[in-house]
This record gives structure tokens, sequence and C-alpha cells, in this order.
């Protein structure tokens, strides 16, 4: 799959050898790349000093991946061994090195899959060192999508003479298939030889006897002077023999198990392989204590004198085990006050010291539970040790955290396996009901700081659920109510939330908020020294401010913000060496800062800033292990360098800039799987790139560009929405940058229009983030800008291939400012300057906007000579055009063709269809060319059509085969015989070339979602001539934000429009979605279900070009509701859009769906909207047909899905109109 290669540190600064795994050219499949992917992941989620560790990766500038690993200067297992003449004693201690390492994967859920001599390294000092999880496989499901693309090919991968049964047989694999593989690398070590050596040469025979024959003893096969057969016999035998047990259920569970019987063969203690007998047991006493054979008669004496004393020990007995028992508590006691008492008062010590003593803890549990078992007690401490564990290592809500998410993870994951245990064997129990939310909590965080915001809400959610219950109840303690707003309180941000991938709905997560909100104000008036209600009190304030204020809420966020402030300084007040305290006060002054500088109130600003940033250094310095903390300074430096360098002071914004990007990307280094850490390291390095470009020093910000290009989105990370495609957007508008200050406008225009494409679609997917519009508006403008000047200069060539129009830009750019100036952050009245920028007023935001405004007006009042010096966007076809013709149109419905004669206009032409005698439908012009006569009004004779004017006779295939006034036919006296293809409930032509009809191009009925299938009903029930051109009908199929007015009486509501759009595009189709959650159902859905609550509702079109779209509506109750989830609609329906004449359309309509009465009510249902549609179209046709010298359209967002099918179209009539090759 790849290459190693050793590599050097090559900058200087100091030696460092690595061990760099390139992918080989050639080998770069979507499976191999998923390895790649997953192995890279893995390693990234393992620390452990018997394991190799995962020091970088990313892509080469070819596009191959490749991983940066510590460099291990060592020999496979079996080599060191025979190099150094190791005895049994010294093998034994490498192996249970290996165990180590093994368990450790275990416990994060992962097993190796290929554990061999040659993927452990043994370095100079006898370190044994764990190597290549390429084929590893996470037992967790809920990360198994990480590996997906190699477990299922995991028999082509595996190592035939160290696999397991279960690996040869394709059968599940777990963790006691690394326990086999430990027994063979075991065996090896012990004997110097494979279990079936005599076998290696024949890999069928091998895979045979590893799968149904016994391997031999050990002490049978034994070839090395170091290790004579006697040391072998007996524990080592049964060791080796366990772990290669054929059935998985009878080897050692896990690899803690083993290493702990071969640990105590060394000490001479008894083993578990081996029944537990007395001879057994003394034999083993004696070898450990070799003096005890010498009173071995004393012994016997002493057996007989004892039988006198049974009753004594007996009595004795009993009070050893009271005693065991009473030690067996006060362990678990300590074991407890050390995880929440101690802990929680060392709370504002370092995070590593915690970290230390919850660990230490948590094994004195694990230690109880191996040596005593788990009951329901121990086992519901153990979870919550777990869990505390999780909170410190990396929860990101934790304040005191470390930063490691992936360990964080794996903890809890295990308490909430621990925790289902518990409540599926109590389901009553309220103690375990809340410890469930509390993990379900935990999964949410973790989820959400990995970027899955769906997987987030639906933990939450689940969480919120369960403590409502609990909560309902009378005798609910405070601390529910507490944990309660919590939960809400991460709902409501995973709903909506600008700087962390969310589900973008707004009004539901301020509801949610404001109920929360409502709630603690109550309880705070009752509990008014209770600080955890405080807290709770002021986050949720807090969110609903930052939430006002970033939606351009100006006047409604600054006094949520400053009862925010308000609630913690009196809490600091109170506390004063309370820090979560301090911190959440230096939040809210940061953000109170963040309100006075969009009113323009910069000093005042920086001075709360300064304030925020001396608390968050303080807690930073005093503990620099912990995350968080970290997190809130970088943060705050970031935030002062933009206010710097907005002021001009470049000095102490690129000083601000470097800090904050360092700390940054050490946070980020630490934890690569949080989006948000990869967002803050690209954002941080790309606003002080930017800044070094404004300051002239291009060579460090170009270094700084490309540092950050691995860190970058794929095309398959990028989601609308997501802060990562706001980043992505950043660091390519200040590519652009780059290459303006370098006077290379080509490139920058390029460049400019990546970050427009990127900003276009963050933006679109959350239409009341203010910051996002501005900074649409300025790209917008910008771009046209930078084409502008392109076109201008000698660069005029290398930008043609540039498709966006510098004058539309101009009017988006200048429509967005507008619609900014007349927004809510206008409406109040903001002091106009407060601060200077080298010596000029500062302006406030509004001052900013209106500036903004008049710059885009005075640019637009160039666009009449724009558009004649560049001409107009593609949005109208060119003149000429109006339809492909090499493309597959449906010509008729099949039922529709029988023997009489069928005549409809094909890209006006007439076409005759028919069925000829033997049931094959064909289709022929349909004009005489004699006299130009309809053969439409003709009349058949046999498979050939007579002209009903001079009865001139044309055969199926075209050729005129008779004419009654002589008896030559000319050949040139022919007919055109279209290709006719019968597919679906459709007959499809090809009007074009026939020599480039091509079936495959034909839509399949799987991809159209047609089904012949028994369950399935479909119905062709609409034809009509249409009196509108083709584009108009293809549009309206492609904006479908018309539902909610045209047909808002019936199919569509206001959220068809106001719902952003999912685009995907290729060769064959360009689809379209609209995911609507929770919305009110549309008036077909009110009187066919007779429902009024809420919906889920999924609305869709493909568009296979050239004229056929492939709809869909998917509709369920919403969440929360009676029936939820329960299926309402779940339809295809088909429109075939086929050019008449220029100005005329055949449009076809037909559905499908598993309802037989929904297919015949919607067939009614339906007529009177589709009428509405031709209405529509025909109207538009007659503004456009008769009124001289008509505008041109004006293009909105909701038109980019319709204008991307009209450029697709273009370039197909393009491509006919071509000269050919040569």
């Amino acid at each position: 799959m790849g290459r190693v290669w050793l590599a050097e540190r090559g900058d200087g600064e100091y030696r460092q050898q690595v061990a760099i795994k390139l992918l080989k050219r050639g080998m770069d499949s979507d499976e191999i790349l998923g390895r790649f992917r997953a192995e890279r992941q893995i390693l990234a989620d393992l620390n452990h000093p018997h394991i190799a560790r995962l020091l970088d990766g990313g892509l080469t500038a070819g596009g191959l991946p490749y991983l940066v690993m510590e460099y291990v200067d060592g020999l496979p297992l079996d080599e060191y061994c025979r190099a150094h003449c190791l005895d049994l004693r010294a093998r034994l201690r490498l192996f249970l090195g290996v165990c180590d390492a093994v368990q450790y994967a275990h416990q994060r859920l992962l097993i190796h899959r290929d554990i061999k001599p040659g993927n452990v390294l043994v370095t100079a000092d006898g370190t044994p060192k764990l190597l290549d999880f390429g084929i590893a496989k996470l037992l967790d499901p809920a990360t198994v999508d990480r590996t997906q693309a190699v477990t299922g090919h995991s028999m082509l991968l595996l190592t035939p003479r160290y696999a397991s049964p279960e690996q040869i047989r394709g059968e599940a694999t777990a963790t006691t298939t690394d326990v086999h593989a430990l027994g063979c690398l075991l065996f090896e070590l012990l004997t110097g030889r494979h279990p079936f050596h005599e076998s290696l040469g024949d890999q069928a025979r091998l895979l045979r006897e590893i799968c149904l024959r016994e391997p031999p003893r050990p002490s049978l096969c034994a070839t090395m002077q170091e290790i004579p057969a006697r040391q072998l016999a007996g524990d080592l035998d049964n060791i080796v023999l366990m772990a290669l047990r054929k059935e998985p259920a009878r080897r050692y569970g896990s690899a803690e198990q083993l290493r702990a019987d071969v640990e105590r063969h060394l000490r001479s203690e008894p083993v578990s392989a081996r029944p537990s007998t007395l001879g057994y047991r003394t034999g083993r006493m004696f070898k450990r204590n070799p003096l005890a054979a010498a009173g071995i008669g004393a012994a016997i004496v002493a057996l007989v004198a004892g039988t006198a004393m049974s009753v004594w020990q007996a009595r004795e007995a009993n009070l050893q085990r009271q005693r065991a028992e009473q030690r067996l508590g006060d362990v678990r006691q300590l074991a407890n006050a050390m995880i929440f008492d101690v802990d929680a008062e060392l709370e504002k010590g370092t995070t590593q010291a915690r970290a230390v003593l919850v660990d230490r803890a948590l094994r004195y549990l694990d230690s109880l539970v191996k040596e005593h078992g788990l009951d329901a007690s121990l086992k519901r401490d153990l979870a919550a040790a777990y869990e505390k564990i999780g909170d410190i290592e990396g929860n990101y809500t934790v304040i005191n955290q470390l930063g490691r998410g992936a360990d964080a993870t794996a903890h809890y994951d295990i308490a909430l396996k621990l925790r289902r245990e518990l409540l599926a064997a109590d389901p009553g129990n309220q103690e375990y009901q809340q410890d469930m939310a509390s993990s379900l909590q935990n999964a949410g965080d973790m989820h959400w700081s990995q970027g899955d915001a769906q997987a987030a809400h639906d933990s939450y959610a689940a969480a919120v659920r369960q403590l409502e219950s609990l909560v309902r109840r009378a005798d609910a303690p405070l601390e529910r109510h507490v944990n309660l707003a919590r939960a809400r309180t991460y709902l409501a941000n995973v709903l909506y939330s600008q700087s962390r991938p969310s589900l973008l709905r707004f009004g539901e997560s301020m509801a949610l908020h404001e109920r929360s909100a409502a709630e603690l104000r109550s309880l705070h008036q009752q509990h008014p020294a209770e600080s955890s209600i405080r807290y709770w009190l002021e986050s949720v304030l807090f969110e609903m401010g930052n939430k006002r204020l970033a939606t351009g809420r100006l006047a409604q966020a600054q006094p949520l913000l400053e009862e925010a402030l308000a609630l913690t300084r009196a809490w600091q007040a109170a506390e004063p060496d309370n820090t979560r305290a301090r911190r959440a006060v230096a939040l809210d002054l940061r953000k109170v800062a963040e309100v006075h500088v969009e009113s323009g109130r910069i000093s005042l600003a920086m001075q709360l800033m300064r304030e925020s940033l001396q608390v968050r250094e303080a807690l930073a310095v005093q503990d620099p292990g912990n995350a968080g903390w970290q997190r809130d300074l970088a943060v705050a430096l970031h935030t002062q360098a933009g206010w710097f360098d907005r002021l001009g002071q470049s000095a102490d914004a690129l000083a601000g800039f470097r800090r904050a990007t360092g700390i940054f990307r050490t946070l980020y280094e630490r934890d690569r799987g949080n989006v948000v850490r990869r967002a803050d390291r690209v954002e941080a390095g790309t606003a002080l790139a930017a800044a070094l470009v404004r300051a002239g020093q291009l060579p460090e910000a170009q270094r700084l560009l490309e540092e950050l290009r691995p860190e970058l989105p794929s095309a398959a990370e990028l989601k609308a929405g997501s802060p990562l495609e706001e980043q992505a957007a950043f660091h390519a508008a200040t590519r652009a940058e780059l290459h303006v200050a370098r006077s290379e406008s080509a490139l920058a225009a390029a460049a400019a229009m990546d970050a427009l494409r990127l900003q276009s679609s963050y933006s679109s997917a959350d239409p009341l983030n203010v910051t996002s519009a501005r900074d649409l508006a300025r790209l917008q403008l910008r771009t046209a800008e930078l084409l502008l000047s392109c076109r201008s200069g000698g660069d005029g060539s290398r930008c043609a291939a540039l498709s966006m129009q510098p004058c539309e830009l101009l009017r988006q750019s200048r429509a967005t400012w507008e619609r900014l100036e007349s927004g809510a952050m206008l409406a109040h009245d903001y002091p106009q300057r407060h601060a200077t920028r080298n010596g000029q007023p500062c302006r406030s935001a509004p001052d900013r906007l209106r500036r903004a405004s008049r710059r885009a007006r005075k640019l637009a009042l160039r666009l009449p000579n724009l558009r004649k010096n560049l001409g107009e966007s593609m949005y109208p076809f060119k003149p000429g055009s109006y339809a492909p013709r090499n493309g597959w149109y449906v010509a008729a419905f099949r039922e529709e063709i029988g023997e009489k004669l069928l005549s409809r206009w094909i890209l006006n032409q007439p076409v005759v269809i028919y069925r000829k005698g033997d049931g094959t439908a064909v289709a022929v012009e349909g004009r005489c060319p004699h006299r130009h006569f309809p053969l439409g009004e003709s009349r058949r004779i046999g498979d050939a059509i007579q002209c009903g004017y001079h009865g001139i006779t044309f055969g199926a295939d075209g050729r005129c085969t008779f004419i009654p006034s002589q008896t030559t036919v000319p050949g040139v006296l022919s007919i055109h015989a279209y290709p006719l293809v019968e597919r679906g409930l459709w007959a499809w032509i090809w009007p074009g070339d026939p020599a480039k009809a091509d079936e495959s191009l034909l839509p399949t009925e799987e991809e159209i979602g047609f089904s012949r299938s028994a369950d399935f009903h479909s119905k062709p029930f609409y034809y009509h001539h249409v009196n509108g051109r083709y584009q108009l009908l293809n549009d309206n199929l492609l904006d479908l934000t018309h539902l909610g007015y045209l047909h808002g009486g019936s199919i569509g509501t206001a959220d068809d429009a106001a719902t952003p759009e999912q685009r995907d595009q290729n060769a064959r189709r360009l689809s379209s979605r609209r995911i609507m959650k929770n919305t009110p159902p549309p008036p077909v859905t009110r009187e066919r279900f007779g429902i009024d609550c809420p919906v889920d509702r999924i609305s869709g079109m493909d568009f296979f070009y050239p004229g056929f779209h492939a709809g869909i509506g998917d509709s369920r109750v919403a969440e929360g509701y009676p029936d939820a989830g329960r299926q309402l609609n779940s339809s295809r329906v088909w429109h075939a859009v086929t050019p008449a004449t220029k100005r005329t359309t055949n449009y076809f309509f037909a559905m499908g769906s598993p309802d037989r009465e929904g297919v015949e009510f919607m067939v009614e249902y339906l007529k009177p909207v589709l009428a509405e549609d031709i209405f529509a179209t025909e109207q538009i046709e007659k503004i456009i047909s008769t009124v001289d010298d008509v505008p041109p359209e004006l293009m909105l967002r909701s038109d980019t899905t319709a204008v991307m099918g009209r450029r697709v179209l273009q370039a197909m009539m393009d491509a006919e109109a071509a000269p050919p090759a040569g």
C-alpha cells in the first residue's frame, strides 16, 4: 500500500529523524485512500510508550497522502531476540510490553488485526514498539465510519501466517483476534518456529490447518539452545495453547489476561490456563519458596495437629472475611473521594495534576473490579470515574481539560456502556436515569467537537427528554433542574451557532434559551446563593446576547450581555478564588467589548478587552496544560489583534496574531480530530497572513498560507454553513490579496472567485448571519474590482475563462449592502466617532456600511458601459439557441403509442410516432418532402405511411417506397427516421445526429426512482402543449421557491423559499434538495392525512439533461409530536420537458408511490396545481415574446440552480455548433 522513508528535519531548528509513510503512485484508489486516512486517525488517537507515535500527516503536492511517524531505530522482535541470544525471561519481558500496547489499543475500542514480528520493532535499549495500524478495526459503533472502507475487505489484507481462524473465515473480529496473534507471536519467541511450520510453503494448507488443526505444545517444538524444552513444559505450554484456541470464546478474553498469566508465570504463581489443583498450587508455592520443601515432614505433623484447631480456624476465617469486606469499602470510599471530593478541591490547581489523581483512583476501582467482580454499585462508581477522567482529558465544555478529545471519547463510551447496562437492569431507577442523561450529554459534546451537529443534536435531545421526565417529579432535587438547564443550553447551541457546526435553526434555538432563562430566573430568586444556578443563568443570557449580536440585533444583545456581566461580577466578588467565576467574567467582558466595537466605541471596547486579557493571562499561567483556558487566551488575543489592525496599529496587530496563532497551533496538534480546533488554526493563521500582506511582508505571508493548505477542508468535508467552509473562503480571499500585492491580476481574480464561491455557500446556509453577509458583500465588490482590473489590463485573455461577470457581482454587492444598511444594525442612533485610525476618526458599524454601500453604488453606475464592453452573463441563452438537439427527450408516454399515427412537434420539427405490426414503436419526420403535407393527417398502409395529399408512401425507416405518378423513386425523396427507445413510462427520442444516439445516456429507472415492483404504483396522467418556451419550464422546475406563493394554497409553504438549498452536479444530472425540519405542513398534507402538527419534509429535483426532471417528496411527523416519525408522503414525480418549437413546449407529467390511494388522490389534486404552473409560464411568454427590447431578467440567489442548468444546456448547444475537429 505504501512505502516508508527515513527523513530528517531540514529547517535547521533541531535534528530529528522521522519515518514518512507515503502512498505508492497508482495505489490511490478510494479503498486504499480510506485505509490510509483511517490509519492516520487511528494513530492520532494512540499515545503509548510501546506504540509508534504519529507526528504529522497530510497531502503531497501531487495529492498523495502521507504519515509522519516516530522513527523506530530497531529490529523486528524475532530478529532482536536471535541477535541478542535472549533467554526465556528476557523474551517474556519483551512480550509483556507488546501486550501492554495491545491492551491500550483495546481499551480505546481498537483491534490491530495484523500483529506479527515485523510489526513489532525493538530499539537498542530494549523497548518494543508496535507499528502499522493500517488494517485496524474500531469496535465503537459511533466511530465505525472511520474504517468502514477497510474493514469490509480485511480478508485481502491480513497476513495469513498470523491470522486467526475467524479472520480466515471472514467472520467478525474482536479483541480475541489479537489474542490469537499474540499467542502465535509468543509461540515463535519461545520455540523459534511457527506452530504450523511445515505448512508455511503451501498457503492453502496453512489456512486449513489454522482453522482445523490444533497447534502442538511449544515444549515439543523447542529448537533453541537458549530455551530448553523443560522450561516450556507446563505453564507456558498451557498459556500459549489457550491463546491459540480455535474458538474465540475459549481464549483469553483480553491481552491483559494473557499478560497477567505470563507475569504470574514469571513470579512462579499459579496461572489461569492450568486447572487449579491442590498439587499444582503446592508445587508453584514450593518453586517460589524452595526452603519450604525442607520442612515438608514438619508440615505433615502440623497438618495432623491442625485438625484439632479446625473450629478456631473457621472462626478466624469469618473474621478475615469481614475485615476484607471492610477494606473493600474503605478502598472504594477512598477512590471515590479522590475522584470527586479531593478533585473538586483541586479544581483551581493544574489540570495535569487532577488527571493524575483521577487516573490513579480509576486504577484502584479497576483493581477492585478484577478482584471482587462488578456488582451494580461498583459498576456505577466505575462509570462515574470514567466520566470524570473523560471530562479532564478533553471535553471542550469543561473548563479544566487537557485537549485530548480522542481519549475523552473512549472513556465516555465505556461509561455510557456501563450505564446502559445498569438502566436496562433497573429502568425505574432515578439515579440511573440521571446518570444516563449525563452520558448522553457527554456524547453530544464529543459529537459536536468532531463536527457532527446532527448526532450532537440527537444526543442532547435525548438527554433533555430524560431530564424533563425526572424534573417533573415533585421531589426532584435542585441539581436536576440545573442539569436540565445545561442540557437545554447545549441543545439550543447545536440548533444555532455561528462558531461551530450547527443545524442553523435560529428560532428554535432562541425559544429554548428563553424558556431556560425564565426557569433559571425563578430558581435564582428562590436560591440566590446557589452558584450553579447563577452560572447557568449567566450562560443562557450570554448565548442569547451572542446570537442576537451575531444576527445584527445590537439593541437586543447589549442588555442581555451586560446583565450576564453583572451576574458574573457579583459571583466573583462573592467567591474571588473561584476560577469558573473569573473565567465567566473574562468571557462576558470580551463579548460586551464586541458590542461597543460594532457601535463605534473602540476606546471603551479596548479597555474592557484589556481587563478580560488580564484574567485570561493569569488563568493560562496558573495552568499551562488547561486547553480550555489556553483557547480562551488565544481567542481574546486574536480578537484584540483584529481591532489593532482596524486601527492601523500593524505592529501590535502582528504581535497579537502571532501569539494567538502559536497557541491555536499547539491546541490543534493535541486534538486533531476536533473541527473547532482545526477552524481556529486556519482562521488565526490566515488572519496573520492577511496582516502580513497588508504590512508588505509577502514571503512570510505566502509561507504561512502554504503551511495551512493541508488543513483546509477537502471537497467531501465542505458542508454549507460549516466553520471550515468559512475559513476556506477567508484563506482564498487572503491568497487573492497576496496575488494583488504581486501584480498577478489573473491569479488574484481566480482566487477571489474561489473565495466568493465558498463564502456564498456559507452565507446562503445562514441568511441571518450579519457578519457573513458583510463578508460576502465585501467579496462580491472586491471580486468585481479584480475582474475589472484583470480585463482592462494585460491579463484579459487569461481571465476569459472566468465565468462570473463583474456587472452581475456589482449588482449583487450593492443589493447585499443595501439590505444590511436598511436592517436592524442601522435602526439605532449610535455615536459615530469614538476613536481614530491613523489620525482619522474611526467609523461605527452603521457608518462603515453606508460607506461601503456608496462605493458599491458608485461602481454600479458603470454598469451600462460594462455591459457594452464585457457582455452580459450567460443567464439568457445565446442568440439563436433555444435547446440542445443531441440528447434524449420524451416524445410520448408509452401508453399513447398505438396503431394510430400520433403527431408531435419536437425541436421545431413535426414528428409522427406509431407502433409497427410487431409492436415496435417508431418515430419519423412528420411532413412529406413533396409539398410539406403533414403525415400525421395521412394513413397507414401496413407499417408504412401514405401521404394524404399525393399518395407518396414512406416506410418505417423513412425511405420512400412508392410514388403513384411515376415508377422511379428519387433517392432524395425520404423522411428522417429518429432513434426511439422505450423505457419506464416513456418513449424517448433523439432529435439530433443519429450517430451520437447513445442509450447509456438515458436516465436509468433506478436513478429516477421508478420501480416495476408490484408494491410501487405509477401513473402517467398529464400531457399539455404549453405556449411557453422550454427554458421557462426548466427554470420553473429548478427553482422551487415559487411553491409557497404560486402554490401556497395547495402543495407549498413559505419554508420552501426560506430553506437553504443543497446542490450536487455531475455530467449526467443536476440535483437540488431542501430539507425542512419541524415546519408547518402544506395544505395538501393537511387534507390528505388530516393532521396539523409540524412535519419534517424533503423536497427536491434531479434534472437529467436536457429535459427530464425527477422530483422527490417525502414528509413525516416531526419529532416531539404524537406519531413522531410516521411516514406521511413518499412519492416521486416526473416532469418531461420537450421543446416543441422555439416558443412552445411538450410537457409530460407522471408520478409514482408505494401508496396506491395516494397516487389516485394526487392525480386529481395536482391538476389545478399544474394548471397554475402552465398559466404562469404562458403569461411570462406573452411578455417576453411581444414586448420590444424587454430588459434582461435579474438574477436572485434562488436562481442559482436554474442558472446552473442553463449553463449546462448552453454548453451542450455550443458543442453542437462547434466545427468538427481536424
